[in-house]
């Protein structure tokens, strides 16, 4: 896993950018070279000299003038990191399988959800996930939507209370003004303040 640079104003060929070029799936900080990914699923830019990642289990930055990577969030024990919800700061968080980030020019906001691995330890309802908001400078994480059921809940998607909605497989997250906006399966949800909507789409039973 490593990231590339691709320009898009004259098309020239991607060009290697940060994680080391080689098969081997890991979680290291550093350099360019020496810095290892071990699952990345989206990137974000905050506009300036900084790109957030959302590395598996994981939240890290990339230094777009050096490409150094520094892990921002998340619990790291060699070779990836332990996954589970907890918040708090830096390497006392715990992520699930996070998804895609946002950032609104203070916060990155990740979705993620509980796989089927994860909930065989978790205990909670595969498929079921959150909205985690990131303060970069201190490394502060909390869940600011969604929330996960018990295996044994048997619930289905709903809106209402923010921490209390619950979402199936959020993935898409996007940062408008006061509103967050999150993709499901199923249903675009909103969240302004301290409660969820549904904008369009229907909730799954």
């Amino acid at each position: 896993n490593f990231i590339w640079v691709y320009d898009t104003t004259t098309g020239a060929m991607p060009t290697f950018f940060a994680g080391g070029l080689t098969k081997e799936s890991r979680i290291v900080d550093g350099d360019a070279a020496t810095a290892r990914f071990f699952f990345v699923d989206d990137v974000v830019s905050d506009g300036k000299n900084t790109l957030y990642v959302a590395d598996y289990c994981t939240l890290r930055k990339v230094d777009i003038d050096t490409g150094a990577v520094t892990t921002l969030a998340g619990q790291v024990y060699a070779p990836a990191c332990i996954p589970g919800h907890m918040d708090g700061k830096g390497d006392a968080v715990q992520f699930e399988d996070l998804q895609h980030v946002a950032f609104d020019g203070k916060y990155v906001y990740a979705t993620e959800y509980t796989t089927v691995r994860i909930a065989t330890v978790d205990q909670n309802s595969p498929g079921f996930g959150t909205v985690r908001r990131l303060d970069p400078a201190p490394g502060q994480v909390d869940t600011v939507a969604g929330f996960l059921p018990s295996a044994s809940a048997n619930v289905g998607e709903s809106d209402g209370p923010a921490m209390k909605a619950a979402m199936f497989r959020p993935v898409g997250v996007w940062v408008s003004g006061e509103a967050i906006y999150i993709s499901t399966p199923s249903a675009i949800r909103k969240v302004v303040a301290v409660t969820m909507t549904t904008v369009a789409g229907k909730l799954l039973d």
